[in-house]
């Protein structure tokens, strides 16, 4: 027998490992695209994942990602762009306003 008890949230552990990129997300991509999953999602991982990667993920690219000793920016919101502007204008990479 089905148990039609509701769900106000489904959270699952290692949302950066190679299991949830190969496996877990296409899954969660079929449940809501078929009507079945309408509760948020909460990815929980040790190793931390920018925004921008989740959003390749999310459609469909396949990424890699490696650490390295470079800071790298990530570009979320305006304040993070006017951030990467700004450094850009620094560097004379691009001219200033």
């Amino acid at each position: 027998m089905m148990d039609d008890s509701h769900s106000d949230a489904l959270v699952f552990f290692g949302a950066t490992g190679d299991l949830a990129y190969k496996k877990i997300f296409p899954s969660l991509q079929t449940l809501v695209k078929r009507g079945r999953l309408n509760v948020p999602v909460i990815g929980v991982a040790k190793a931390g994942w920018t925004l921008e990667q989740l959003r390749a993920l999310e459609n469909g690219y396949r990424i890699r990602v490696v650490e390295t000793d470079y800071e790298s920016l990530g570009v979320d919101t305006p304040d993070d762009l006017d951030r990467v502007n700004a450094l850009f204008c620094q560097t004379g990479a691009v001219p200033a306003d």
